[in-house]
């Protein structure tokens, strides 16, 4: 993409009828334009009928264009949300500093308490932006692009418990399954009740999140058998 940051660029792509995703491959050439791009290729873009994404290139920084319709805004303000977010999720786990073992047993809930309360400040701010574009969205289309946003962030938030439990340093682990049990066991069921499937992300999180409710049960009752 040579001369990227000259100006502006723009990028249109129109998706064919019916629900599809597109991913977004950063361009290779410079790491400032790998860097720029990058965001949009964690996840692709879940696309309904009639739907445009219109990319503006300016300097160091990319925007929606006029030619984007509702879903698409939609989900740029997501990717922006998740940016902001996962600094916050960083300076959490620094100031949590799993390498230094004094106290970390006293230290894990409190921290796992803050790690939590960021998830579902998080959740609640991307159903926010949802349900302000939900007007302008098609019903159905609409219904499964709130599981995948909805999926794809409890799956993050169930890969933090799962590295934690699994890999964490050992004063950490007991102290993870049992917050673990008390506060995620039959969560799923506040969505899963309404899922009529065609998500794949949300089909991930219950399929995860199955795996990790049995993961962490064992791991309390191996951490029961040592005692």
């Amino acid at each position: 993409m040579p001369g990227w940051n000259r100006g502006v660029s723009k990028s249109t792509c129109q998706r064919p009828p019916g629900p599809s995703y597109l991913l977004i491959i950063p361009p290779s050439g410079t790491l400032q334009a790998e860097k720029l791009f990058r965001p949009l290729s964690y996840r692709p873009f879940l696309m309904g009928k009639g739907d445009t994404l219109d990319l503006r290139v300016s300097g160091s920084r990319i925007s929606p264009g006029p030619a984007s319709t509702p879903a698409c805004l939609l989900q740029m303000q997501a990717i922006s949300l998740d940016e902001e977010r996962l600094e916050e999720m960083v300076r959490i786990r620094v100031r949590y500093n799993q390498n230094d073992t004094l106290g970390l047993a006293q230290r894990t809930r409190p921290f796992l308490d803050e790690i939590r309360s960021a998830y579902l400040g998080w959740e609640a701010a991307l159903m926010e932006n949802f349900e302000r574009y939900l007007p302008m969205l098609d019903p159905e289309f609409a219904r499964v692009l709130k599981y995948e946003q909805i999926g794809r962030l409890r799956n993050r938030e169930l890969g933090g418990f799962r590295y934690l439990v699994e890999l964490g340093p050992d004063a950490a682990r007991p102290v993870a399954a049992r917050y673990y049990m008390d506060s995620q066991i039959g969560r799923e069921q506040d969505y899963a009740r309404s899922y009529e499937g065609n998500s794949p992300e949300f089909a991930s999180y219950l399929n995860m999140k199955a795996v990790t409710d049995l993961l962490v049960a064992y791991s309390m009752v191996q951490g029961e058998n040592v005692g």
